[in-house]
């Protein structure tokens, strides 16, 4: 090891920490995937991620902040995913695209992350609902996100006041949807619960159907 770069088998301690990090929050959410109702604790994330105590608490001060970095890491895949959909959508050439037609995509990338990751799933809609704390933290990071794919999708300015209660809607509403479709309470397949989605959204967002030609 070298004590001026802190490098040990190659490897810098800046490294080292980034990996002990991704490793942690990896871990919190494996484990939420398998038992979504139980909380994570300090000692299974540590023997889940083979990290010790210590260098879990030289990166989080406790399991609060744990799960908000878990939450922010799965709401950073979404928004990778939908950002990507957008952006395709958005390189479709002439046609006329509506807003369903706009957000019918989006749903469909979210749909699918939810399906493919529990863990994210989990994290992002089942674990705020009984966690007060990231409740706060989630709460604002998925009105973030709606707000973004609000502008992104529908591009349409509306008084501020409006489109608050807008995002503060469908964040909450879409939020308890994907927890009953994906945690048990409502049986329907996947392509009826975009439809649904869609649909809602656009009742809501008060957005006229007329395509926008390109």
């Amino acid at each position: 090891m070298s004590d001026a770069t802190g490098t040990w088998r190659g490897t810098s301690a800046a490294d080292r920490v980034a990996d002990r990090r991704e490793r942690l929050v990896a871990a919190c959410l494996g484990l939420l995937a398998t038992e979504p109702d139980r909380p994570p604790t300090i000692r299974g994330v540590c023997r889940a991620a083979n990290v010790g105590p210590r260098h879990l608490y030289e990166l989080f001060p406790d399991m609060d902040a744990l799960l908000a970095a878990t939450h922010d890491a799965g709401m950073g895949e979404l928004r990778e995913v939908v950002d990507a959909v957008v952006e395709r959508v958005g390189r479709e050439p002439g046609g006329e695209v509506t807003v369903t037609d706009r957000l019918r995509p989006v749903f469909q990338a979210v749909v699918a992350v939810v399906e493919r990751e529990p863990g994210i799933a989990a994290i992002l809609f089942r674990v705020p609902m009984r966690d007060e704390r990231l409740r706060a933290h989630a709460t604002v990071s998925m009105a973030t996100f709606v707000g973004t794919v609000r502008s992104l999708v529908v591009g349409r300015a509306a008084p501020r006041e409006v489109a608050d209660l807008e995002i503060a809607y469908l964040s909450g509403a879409l939020a308890s949807v994907f927890i009953a479709w994906t945690f048990g309470g409502v049986d329907t397949d996947r392509e009826r619960l975009v439809d649904y989605c869609v649909s809602a959204s656009v009742a809501v967002l008060g957005v006229a159907e007329e395509p926008d030609r390109r």
